[in-house]
């Protein structure tokens, strides 16, 4: 009587997929806290038996260098205990971290063993990039209480709640200067920025891009892609609206909008010792008198 059978001598094979937002320069990786780590493994021919079992550990690691260094990564030891695999998991801590994995198939033959461990260094960016906008002069605070185009969303003007946001009075001779940056500890940079702009409740989006904003215009989402830092002044007196984003390579996304009363040009008197008298209609760029003297 004869007995036959296979013998399988090779161990299982794994491999590691990210799903969801992930970036990569070279071989160095980027995901966000919504990225799905994915674990598959095969066990290849001749004779396979098929995979038991898949384990995997993180470590989150205080050197930097070994998300940047691959010999580094691979040279790496983590720690703690494995966990066995049974589906997709998420890095929530913004660090470098440390993946590792391994399979065992249905004879026992540990890939960990034979193969070595497997080992992928990622860093976790889970912060927004930084918006920067410059208000120049001359400005003053608005309560937003006279605005005729957007008086929901003007009650919020500096209220100090959560939905608080920045109203001012400016003039056609304001400076406003925009830019976005990507921060640390450990920035994706590959930045989106982009801006969109209302004027009395209407999108002047594609009119304001090409000038005074200098940008590239793209008509099917609406939005003016900007290259870096921005200057511009407004056009027209009246209300506006600005709304600025700024995306990472990630999908992480800071947005900051703002409300504007613009009120013409500015109008100097000189006060001298001897004061004028003056006989020219104007009006003050604030009803408040103080804030109107605030630079004599």
């Amino acid at each position: 009587q004869f007995n036959c059978f296979f013998v399988d001598k090779t161990p299982p094979e794994t491999e590691k997929e990210y799903v969801g937002p992930f970036f990569s320069d070279d071989w160095v990786e980027w995901i966000s806290n919504k990225t799905n780590v994915t674990l598959s493994a095969e066990d290849p021919e001749p004779h396979p038996s098929g995979v038991n079992a898949t384990y995997w550990r993180n470590t989150l690691v205080e050197d930097d260098r070994l998300c940047w260094d691959r010999e580094l990564c691979q040279g790496a030891q983590g720690s703690g205990n494995f966990n066995l695999y049974t589906g997709p998991f998420q890095k929530r801590e913004e660090s470098c971290h440390l993946i590792e994995f391994y399979s065992i198939d249905n004879v026992g033959k540990n890939e960990s063993e034979i193969n070595g461990l497997n080992k992928q260094c990622v860093f976790v960016d889970t912060r927004a990039p930084n918006i920067t906008k410059i208000i120049g002069d001359p400005k003053s605070e608005w309560n937003g209480s006279d605005s005729q185009f957007y008086p929901e969303e003007t009650e919020h003007c500096w209220d100090g709640t959560g939905n608080e946001i920045e109203c001012w009075k400016v003039t056609l001779q304001t400076l406003i200067t925009i830019s976005c940056e990507d921060v640390g500890p450990h920035p994706v940079d590959h930045e989106g920025f982009w801006v969109t702009v209302d004027f009395d409740g209407d999108d002047v989006t594609e009119d304001y891009c090409d000038w005074p904003l200098g940008g590239n215009f793209d008509e099917e989402t609406g939005k003016c892609f900007l290259d870096g830092e921005t200057e511009f002044r407004f056009k027209e007196t009246s209300e506006h609206n600005l709304k600025v984003y700024c995306e990472d390579a990630l999908g992480n996304l800071a947005v900051d909008e703002e409300k504007f009363k613009v009120e013409g040009v500015p109008f100097r008197i000189n006060i001298f010792k001897k004061w004028n008298l003056i006989s020219v209609p104007f009006v003050l760029l604030d009803n408040n008198i103080e804030e109107v003297l605030e630079s004599i």
